[in-house]
């Protein structure tokens, strides 16, 4: 008889114990040449397991290693690499573009808004809880804001060269615009009420400081107008009272 029970534990049992494994190589890889990291960016596995390993997985300790994998990943190069070193040869040129291809895969994957909100989610999941936060679940938020962070700090591709359907917009704005319709300034409120705030502060303020990174008024209203007409074709039922409301405080929030 099929047990479903035993055979999801031992899911996840397994992937916790492959995504511990991945995390632990990216710690002990060659310093210079990065090689693991390479590797998962020429296999597109951010996208094709990473992420959708976020998007679909329940289980706290798995969502924490998975988050704690992408900010790994996603560390700047300059923070992996001795670049003017590295800069000098050919396979140290060769290197650094591998890994800024990575980066750019990396933001891109998080244009979706699935993934942001999955973030955002696990985050609020932690602060629901009843009780003081532990040493784990606060690790566990600040880890989810150097994510958005290191993602939020990715330059963008050169135009032209880096295809994108984003209706023109660059990979930036649609990030800070998704994460501001899923209330990103309201738990960010929140984190800075907390008792625990120290463990995430800094971290926060990088946060803060990068999704107002050259924002203009006018291109956070033209992304107001596109996901408001986007919503309305996918639902009608959207555009009650309660949503018309958020509408007014959002067009009220671009102006400021």
């Amino acid at each position: 008889m099929f047990n479903f029970t035993f055979f999801s534990k031992l899911f996840l049992t397994i992937s916790l114990v492959l995504l511990e494994e991945i995390n632990y190589k990216l710690s002990i890889e060659d310093h210079t040449l990065r090689t693991f990291r390479r590797a998962i960016g020429f296999s597109q596995c951010i996208k094709e397991d990473i992420i959708p390993l976020l998007l679909n997985v329940k289980d706290e300790k798995l969502i924490d290693a998975t988050v704690r994998i992408l900010v790994n990943l996603t560390v700047p190069v300059e923070c992996l690499l001795p670049m003017e070193m590295m800069s000098r040869t050919d396979v140290g040129r060769h290197t650094i573009f591998e890994l800024n291809k990575l980066l750019v895969q990396s933001k891109e994957a998080f244009t979706d808004s699935k993934a942001t909100k999955a973030v955002l989610d696990y985050m609020k999941s932690i602060l629901e809880k009843e009780g003081k936060l532990s040493v784990e679940q606060c690790d566990g938020i600040n880890n989810c804001l150097l994510l958005l962070r290191n993602i939020l700090h990715i330059p963008e591709p050169v135009r032209g060269n880096h295809g994108g359907g984003h209706h023109g917009t660059s990979m930036q704005n649609q990030i800070v615009w998704n994460l501001f319709t899923q209330s990103v300034d309201k738990l960010l409120i929140h984190l800075m009420s907390c008792p625990q705030r120290a463990y995430w502060g800094v971290t926060m303020v990088q946060v803060i400081a990068l999704m107002y990174k050259d924002q203009h008024v006018g291109t956070l209203q033209k992304l107001l107008s596109i996901w408001f007409e986007s919503s309305i074709s996918e639902s009608s039922d959207d555009m009650n009272p309660t949503r018309l409301r958020q509408r007014s405080a959002l067009e009220t929030r671009a102006r400021c």
